[in-house]
């Protein structure tokens, strides 16, 4: 139980410096197989400007 627990830690823990070392405007996106995509966010001004 302790060594999951410790592999538990250590992956929140490369996850929130995945989170920390994003760039201005970016997310990280976990789709339903928990895959982890980083994104670019969109202001909703530029959704606005959109020719769709």
């Amino acid at each position: 139980m302790i060594v999951i627990s410790m592999q538990a830690d250590a992956t929140q823990e490369q996850l929130n410096k995945s989170i920390r070392g994003l760039e201005k405007h970016y997310s990280l996106y976990i789709n339903g197989d928990k895959q982890i995509t980083k994104i670019k966010d969109k202001a909703f001004w530029g959704l606005l400007n959109d020719d769709n």
